[in-house]
């Protein structure tokens, strides 16, 4: 099988029929086929975007030794049918009042004029995006204490009208939020933040069949971050020498490390120990409502409570991300009523 090879030496130009080209040969060659074009369609370097109701494309820059880029030739189609041919030296194009109804397909051929006058074309870069409307759910991680920000995940062509916000917290999708905006922006977000946020929009389609439509998606925002104690009980009655157990409720993404340690107002240890969570649902208080979500419960047996635990202390928790300091108070409990203590559970959740 033959190829025909374009060659060119410094003095004269000439067409020659031969078999695949040798490693010796020291003229300038292209070789092409033909279609005049190279290697395969390429997407990788081909950004396309719908905003509203225009069409947005970007490209990079094409290179070839010893050519220089005259323009690059855009092709655009819908449902396969050839719409537009620009010639551009621009790295970018966009076609406004696309209609919601196609798909639509970038073609874009960079051409080159080499130094021995010849035209020479580029590998063609190909990308294509549906115009259709589309629900597109949205998956979020973001950090304690990052910025955030999104839009109603819906592709495609559309105007909105009207955007509803429902964020949806716990075990029970308590909604605990609601947004009329159509950008919601969350700052320095913590674990009360996490959670479903659920978006309904009414829009009008692009193009010349417009209509109203009415659609919803949602995005699932998860946060990551150092453990969180949620407390509803901070100072305690204790009586000296007896035993008490804690049950510690923890948020924690990633999980919590098995060591807690508590600290007394003097930054002493007076507990350090390791200890077994367990998943399940814990307590939150988030916008004014006690929600039930994931977490991790574990009990602490403080045995024989001395004069060091009496006054504030800090229990610790930490994970791979941080740690995590809640105060508590002991008070010395004289009361007459009950004072044995063994055994008792107090909450802190």
């Amino acid at each position: 099988m033959y190829r025909l090879k374009r060659c060119y030496n410094v003095s004269s130009k000439m067409y020659v029929l031969t078999k695949p080209l040798s490693l010796t040969y020291t003229l300038l060659c292209f070789l092409f086929d033909i279609t005049v074009s190279q290697d395969f369609p390429s997407s990788d370097n081909v950004d396309i975007s719908i905003q509203r109701c225009t069409l947005k494309v970007n490209w990079t820059s094409e290179n070839a030794n010893g050519c220089i880029l005259n323009y690059y030739r855009v092709k655009l189609y819908q449902n396969e049918t050839e719409i537009a041919t620009i010639d551009t030296k621009a790295l970018m194009y966009s076609k406004d009042g696309i209609d919601s109804d196609y798909v639509f397909r970038i073609d874009i051929t960079p051409m080159f004029r080499c130094r021995n006058s010849s035209n020479f074309n580029g590998r063609k870069m190909v990308k294509s995006i549906s115009s259709i409307p589309v629900r597109q759910p949205e998956y979020i991680t973001k950090n304690i204490s990052e910025n955030v920000a999104f839009e109603c995940p819906l592709s495609g062509a559309y105007q909105p009208l009207k955007v509803e916000w429902q964020h949806i917290l716990g075990f029970n999708s308590t909604v605990v939020r609601t947004y009329t905006t159509e950008l919601v922006d969350l700052q320095r977000v913590s674990y009360k933040d996490m959670g479903r946020y659920i978006c309904t929009i009414e829009y009008t389609t692009c193009g010349t069949s417009r209509s109203t439509e009415v659609s919803r998606s949602f995005v699932t925002l998860s946060i990551n971050g150092p453990p969180f104690i949620s407390s509803s009980q901070e100072t305690i009655g204790v009586s000296l020498g007896e035993n008490l157990t804690l049950e510690l409720n923890v948020i924690s993404f990633p999980p919590p490390s098995s060591q807690v340690v508590i600290k007394n107002f003097n930054g002493l240890d007076i507990f350090r120990e390791m200890v077994s969570f367990t998943t399940g649902s814990i307590p939150l208080q988030a916008f004014g409502k006690i929600l039930e979500v994931e977490g991790y419960n574990t009990k602490l047996s403080l045995m024989n409570i001395s004069q060091d635990w009496i006054g504030g202390n800090a229990i610790i928790v930490s994970n791979r991300l941080g740690n995590h300091s809640f105060k508590i108070t002991f008070y010395n409990y004289s009361g007459k009523e009950n004072n044995n203590f063994f055994g008792k559970i107090f909450m802190i959740s």
